[in-house]
C-alpha cells in the first residue's frame, strides 16, 4: 500500500530532525472515542497515553486518513462519513526523536467519550511504554498476509513471542523450527507466535511460509523500513529480533530467538 501524502509529510519531518544518541525516543499511543452529540462521524482522539522516558515535552501530529491532518494531544475531528479510517499519530520530543504509530479506526465501533476519563486513569501505576525488558510493549496495528489488520493488543491475556523477521534472513530461517516447536508445545495454553515480516512485499513471506509448511503463526507485514514505524518503536536494527511478552503486555525477554526457552515460557503461562 502506497503511503498517503500526510504520512509522507510526517516521515519527511522525522527525516530532517536532529539525532541525539543519548536521547530515548517517545512512545506514541492513542485512543479514539465517539463524541456524545448524535454525530457518529465526530471523534475525540486522545494521545495522553504517549510517554517519553527522558521526560521531554512531546508534540503530536495526526493524519486522519481522510485527506486531513491535525495537531495536539487531544483533538476533535469530524470525518466525511462513518466508516473505517487509517489514522497515523507521530509523537516527537523537544530533541527531535520521534515515534509514529498507525491504527485502523472503525467509527461504528468506538466507545463513547464519557469513558475516556476512566481509560486515562488506571487503578495502578502504569509502566512506561518501550522496548526494554520490564517495559510495556508498544501497541501496533499492521495488516496480516490477507490484508486484515492485527493489533498486538488483540493478544492481551496471552503470552506472545514477537519476532521481527525476514524470509531471506538466514538467522530468521534458522529460528523457524524453534518457533514451530514452541508453538506446538504451548499454543493450547495461551501462547502465540507473532511474526512481523519486514520483506519488501508480503508475497515474499507468503511464498516462504507456504513452501516450508509454516501455517501456525500469526504473520503481519510492515511496509516501512525497519528504522521507521513498528521497528523503530521496538528498537529493532537487525533480524531476527525476538521479544517474549507476558499476559499483561510487559516485555520479559528481548534479543535472539535462542533466549526463548521452555522455562521462560512456563514461568509466564
Amino acid at each position: 500500500m502506497r503511503p498517503t501524502h500526510g504520512v509522507i509529510a510526517l516521515m519527511l519531518i522525522a527525516a530532517v530532525s536532529s539525532v541525539v544518541l543519548s536521547n530515548t525516543p517517545p512512545s506514541a499511543a492513542f485512543s479514539a472515542y465517539r463524541l456524545a452529540d448524535g454525530d457518529d462521524a465526530r471523534v475525540l482522539f486522545d494521545a495522553s497515553a504517549s510517554t517519553d522516558p527522558d521526560g521531554d515535552g512531546i508534540r503530536f501530529q495526526w493524519v486522519f486518513g481522510d485527506g486531513t491532518t491535525g495537531s495536539g494531544m487531544r483533538v476533535e475531528h469530524t470525518f466525511p462519513s462513518v466508516g473505517r479510517y487509517t489514522v497515523t499519530l507521530m509523537a516527537a520530543d523537544d530533541i527531535g526523536a520521534w515515534h509514529m504509530i498507525t491504527q485502523t479506526v472503525d467509527l461504528a465501533d468506538l466507545p463513547p467519550a464519557s469513558s475516556a476519563t476512566a481509560v486515562a486513569q488506571p487503578s495502578a501505576p502504569a509502566l512506561p511504554i518501550g522496548h526494554a525488558v520490564g517495559e510495556r510493549a508498544p501497541d501496533f496495528s499492521l495488516p496480516d498476509l490477507d490484508g486484515a489488520f492485527v493489533n498486538l493488543s488483540d493478544f492481551r491475556e496471552r503470552v506472545v513471542l514477537l519476532e521481527f523477521w525476514l524470509s531471506t534472513c538466514p538467522g530468521c530461517r534458522g529460528s523457524m523450527p524453534l518457533l514451530e516447536a514452541l508453538h506446538d508445545a504451548y499454543a493450547d495454553r495461551g501462547f502465540v507466535v507473532l511474526l512481523v515480516s519486514l520483506d519488501d512485499s508480503p508475497d515474499d513471506a507468503v511464498r516462504y511460509l507456504a513452501a516450508n509448511g509454516y501455517d501456525q503463526f500469526v504473520v503481519v507485514h510492515e511496509a516501512r523500513p525497519v528504522e521507521f514505524g513498528t521497528g523503530a518503536a521496538f528498537g529493532v536494527t537487525s533480524t531476527p529480533h525476538t521479544f517474549l511478552i507476558d499476559r499483561s503486555g510487559v516485555i520479559r525477554l528481548a534479543g535472539l530467538p535462542s533466549l526463548i526457552t521452555d522455562d521462560a515460557i512456563e514461568d509466564l503461562l
